[in-house]
């Protein structure tokens, strides 16, 4: 069987092919297999374009998470340092101060400039997009376009001024090259802790990896040459106030066997490759309750601070605005003021968008 046929191609050749073609088809199949089975779900989506797609992420152990050691103290100076404006409990900054006060910084820091701000994140940036979107249509002398819910734009000054929510842009885009670039984002954070007891904790891979991904995003803000970005903490949860809408919370009434159910449902349901314990450990720690959202907050804060570190050159180019200080000032003598709920604190978006200006060295 050596002789070749018509075609030139000896079929002792292609039979020794044969098994090599074998290997390769399956390594194909289960490198596709495995990235399908390593799907991450981001905690907000991002727009390229007209294109979607979602945060690279490489899934690291996650029975080795850097939890915030006992006690808990709202202070942490080994961690990136953060901006909030103080202000008075009972009456906190309103609009039209702000309103004020805004319209000076952008025309005294960007007159004849033009100043892009993208604004990321969950309901916590986009109430304050709104906001800012609501006063720049106040301004009767200045030109207000409303393309659509997620934009606006306002000359200021001689500053001409673009707002975006939940748009990131591709940093080849040439129009930022012309721009001053300001990413404010608090990726998702209050979407991330859980009342299990009450329902399923459907954000567990984002609370995990919450390292990963957030590197991710700052590596992909960073792209854009001399853009500035900003980081918001999440808010401090009110119990007492938030206890009132989960009244039947075993988190809040019993916090060890909360946590081991949690633990059962995640091993169940295949949530979590954990250990049954390591998973126990999760839920006890990820509850959103005051203290869950304050560890999240140090964890947050030691990606930020890490990867500041990594990046010398870049570190200028970031800062952070405490939204857990912002609202545990108003929860601090034991009510909560400005929020109907625990988690938002709609009086208090004033007070959020002055630290921002504070962060960024506007003021």
């Amino acid at each position: 069987f050596d002789k070749s046929t018509e075609h030139g191609m000896r079929p002792c050749c292609f039979f020794a092919t044969l098994p090599v073609l074998a290997v390769l088809s399956v390594t194909v199949w289960l490198t596709w297999l495995l990235a399908k089975s390593k799907a991450f779900r981001a905690p907000y989506r991002v727009q390229v374009h007209s294109s979607e797609q979602r945060w690279p992420e490489e899934k690291g152990d996650a029975s080795n998470i850097s939890l915030t050691p006992e006690p808990l103290t709202t202070t942490t100076p080994e961690l990136f340092e953060c901006s909030w404006r103080r202000y008075e409990r009972l009456k906190p900054f309103d609009s039209q101060s702000f309103l004020k006060d805004f319209l000076v910084a952008v025309s005294k820091n960007f007159r004849g400039k033009t100043l892009r701000i993208f604004m990321l994140g969950d309901s916590l940036i986009q109430q304050q997009f709104e906001l800012v979107c609501q006063l720049c249509k106040k301004l009767k002398s200045n030109r207000l376009h409303m393309n659509n819910e997620t934009h606006c734009a306002a000359s200021i000054g001689g500053a001409n001024l673009y707002v975006t929510y939940m748009v990131f842009p591709n940093a080849s885009d040439a129009y930022l090259a012309e721009s001053e670039n300001v990413f404010y984002f608090d990726h998702g954070l209050q979407e991330y802790l859980q009342l299990s007891s009450w329902k399923s904790w459907k954000s567990y891979d984002e609370w995990v990896h919450l390292d990963t991904s957030m590197q991710a995003v700052l590596d992909a803000m960073a792209l854009v040459p001399g853009a500035r970005m900003a980081f918001m903490t999440l808010h401090a949860v009110c119990d007492q106030k938030y206890r009132e809408g989960y009244n039947q919370s075993l988190e809040m009434s019993d916090p060890e066997k909360a946590a081991s159910l949690c633990a059962d449902s995640l091993v169940e349901t295949g949530a979590s490759h954990v250990a049954w314990e390591v998973a126990k450990e999760h839920c006890a720690h990820g509850t959103n309750t005051y203290k869950g959202a304050l560890e999240l907050k140090h964890r947050a804060l030691a990606v930020l601070q890490r990867w500041a570190s990594l990046h010398p050159n870049l570190a200028e180019r970031v800062s952070c605005v405490d939204g857990f200080a912002i609202a545990d000032f108003a929860i601090a003598d034991g009510k909560c003021h400005h929020t109907d709920d625990g988690r938002s604190y709609q009086g208090l978006l004033p007070v959020e968008l002055y630290s921002l200006m504070d962060a960024l060295r506007w003021t």
